[in-house]
């Protein structure tokens, strides 16, 4: 089965498959499939065994892992989604670009996938996983906001599954994945499990503590600058991400990639962020004193005052009409 995405034909994979190598000579044949978006590989010179049953969705791809000998997966292309995964035995150790992360059994983890360089898994692994589209998960995620300006929030990439909602979360994430493996579910019925997983996932996964970000020592590209200047110059109307990828000359999935790599978070969140910080100088600015707070905040593209509010405690730790005091 087979799609087309601009001039590039893309091969879907089955709705309900499996994986099996049982020996090193195997592991091409799983490497050739153009479906798997990821390299399997031997850790050194030992044995290599790996079975995965698979579950294709619309957005979200599910797997059960079970390997006898520890491997490694590289991906083969940038995908734009996000990696869960439920490691029931053994040890996953992700390797991105900056960081690296240790996920044991009991454990949770959450990562994009570009960022991946290396997952490496020890021997005696078991591990039940998911791909899910980011485009879907910012579309739940608007829905369950009730606004498409709230940028996805940053989650701990590695957590204890021990509190309740995490717990509730894992039960179902397997219901789910054995719902639609024994393939008796028509697109109606995926397609609502999908969401309920989703849903469950945004408000049960813990979140980053905010923290100010620190400058990134690296220098932006000059497509990053320059959406950066689109952006600061707009800040006062309505910027559509298609907008600044044009001033950027470059599509709207490259300039989010750019900016997750060089400044650590996407457009969206780069200019909610500025918008916050325009407001907070005007609230504590001589000149502006006699305006009141909801002016300031509809003059940098806060409409909604209750959702402005949440989002100015979540970012400065304090209320606007708390900084406004304070200064």
């Amino acid at each position: 089965m087979t799609s087309i995405s601009g001039n590039r034909v893309r091969v879907l994979p089955p709705p309900v498959f499996g994986l099996q190598a049982i020996c090193k000579s195997e592991v091409e044949r799983l490497n050739d499939l153009p479906y798997i978006s990821i390299r399997f590989n031997p850790v050194g010179k030992e044995p290599f065994q790996l079975q995965a049953n698979v579950v294709s969705g619309r957005a979200i791809t599910q797997w059960r892992t079970d390997a006898l000998f520890g491997f490694t997966s590289k991906p083969k292309s940038v995908q734009d989604r996000m990696t869960i995964r439920f490691v029931t035995s053994g040890t996953s150790k992700r390797r991105n670009h900056k960081s690296e992360f240790l996920c044991e059994a009991g454990q949770a983890t959450c990562v994009a996938f570009e960022d991946m360089v290396e997952q490496e898994a020890s021997p005696s692994f078991h591990a039940l996983a998911a791909w899910v589209d980011r485009a879907a998960l910012v579309a739940w995620h608007t829905a369950l906001e009730g606004t498409d300006e709230q940028p996805l929030p940053q989650w701990q990439p590695v957590v204890d599954v021990v509190s309740a909602p995490m717990r509730a979360f894992r039960h179902n994430f397997e219901l789910v994945y054995n719902r639609l493996q024994s393939g008796h579910a028509d697109d109606m019925t995926v397609n609502l499990l999908e969401e309920l997983i989703m849903y469950q996932f945004l408000t049960a996964w813990p979140r980053m503590p905010h923290q100010d970000k620190k400058a990134v020592a690296v220098r932006p590209s000059w497509q990053v600058r320059r959406a950066m200047d689109y952006i600061e110059a707009n800040l006062h109307r309505k910027i559509a991400l298609s907008d600044v990828a044009a001033t950027a000359n470059c599509g709207v999935r490259s300039l989010q990639l750019s900016f997750r790599k060089e400044v650590g978070k996407t457009p969206v969140q780069w200019m909610l962020e500025r918008r916050l910080q325009k407001v907070r100088d005007d609230l504590i600015s001589e000149s502006c004193r006699g305006e009141d707070i909801a002016s300031i905040a509809r003059r940098w593209g806060f409409i909604h005052m209750s959702d402005f509010s949440r989002r100015y405690r979540h970012f400065f730790g304090l209320s606007p009409s708390q900084m406004r005091a304070d200064s």
